[in-house]
Formats: C-alpha cells, sequence, structure tokens
C-alpha cells in the first residue's frame, strides 16, 4: 500500500507541473529569435536605437553633474546671503535652536532657489520664507525681522539679476 500512496502522489506532482508552464507561456518569452533575416535586421536597428552610445550617456551624466554643481553653488551663494551679519544671534542660541536655525535656513534657501529658477519671481513669498527662518530666533524684533527680510531679499534678487544678465 505504501508504494501505491508514493506512485498517487508522483502524479500530484506532475499535474502540478504542466500549470506552471501554462502561466510561464502566457507571459511573452525575451529571447524570441526572428525568422528571416530581415526581421533580425528590423531588431537590431530598433535595439540600437533604443540603447544610447556611451558617448551619450557620458555627455548626459557629464551636463548633469555641471548642472548639479551651478545648482550647489547657487544655493552655496544663497546661504551665504542669509547668513550675512547673523554671527552673534546663532552664538547666543542654545544647541537645539542652533540646529534647527541651520536646518530651517537650508530649506529655505532651497525654496529660494527654485522660485527664483521661475520666469516671475515672487517676491512676497520670498520674503516670507525669509522672515520664517529669522522667527527661530528667540526674542526677535517685529521691526527688526521685516527688515532683515527686505535686505535679504534685496541682495538675493540682485544676485538672481547678476546670474540671468551673465
Amino acid at each position: 500500500m505504501a508504494k501505491e500512496q508514493i506512485k498517487q502522489e508522483k502524479p500530484l506532482q506532475t499535474e502540478k507541473e504542466p500549470s506552471v508552464k501554462k502561466k510561464n507561456k502566457e507571459k511573452p518569452s525575451l529571447e524570441v529569435e526572428p525568422k528571416s533575416g530581415k526581421e533580425r535586421k528590423d531588431l537590431e536597428k530598433r535595439v540600437q536605437k533604443e540603447k544610447p552610445s556611451i558617448r551619450q550617456v557620458f555627455k548626459r551624466t557629464k551636463k548633469s553633474v555641471k548642472e548639479q554643481t551651478n545648482e550647489n553653488i547657487a544655493i552655496q551663494e544663497i546661504e551665504n546671503i542669509l547668513s550675512q551679519d547673523m554671527d552673534s544671534y546663532y552664538d547666543s542660541m542654545s544647541p537645539d535652536k542652533k540646529n534647527e536655525f541651520k536646518n530651517k535656513g537650508e530649506k529655505t534657501a532651497v525654496k529660494i532657489k527654485g522660485i527664483l529658477a521661475k520666469a516671475k519671481i515672487a517676491v512676497n513669498k520670498i520674503i516670507n520664507l525669509i522672515e520664517g527662518w529669522l522667527l527661530v530666533i528667540p526674542g526677535v524684533n517685529k521691526y527688526f525681522l521685516e527688515q532683515e527680510a527686505k535686505i535679504k531679499t534685496q541682495k538675493i534678487l540682485d544676485l538672481a539679476k547678476k546670474k540671468k544678465n551673465n
């Protein structure tokens, strides 16, 4: 009886295998060889069109690296403008506030860079971003905050104008 049970189990396993094969047959195979020489040439042409050459890939990466460095330089310049005359306030902050001030300043610089990249520059948005960043400073005067935001915005706009002229 044990042999009969083993024989019965084996056909069950083989019955499962064809169902798996049917599922695999439904998916298109990537290794289909063209039948004629003309089909093979057409396939090779399509592959060449889809696959970029090494030079094209190199040019793309080269451009993207240049663009990234230009963006990083622009963000760094904006951060420098934002950090001007902030040393005394930064030194008087607690370590937690320093970290918050630094992180919010970096985020503000990236947002300002995005605003400057648009065709129409929204000056009020830049002022609001800078004011929001300066609010991190504990005990800051409202009028000082507005004045600093306007001064820094004007410097950033001057920087943007210089970049557009070049």
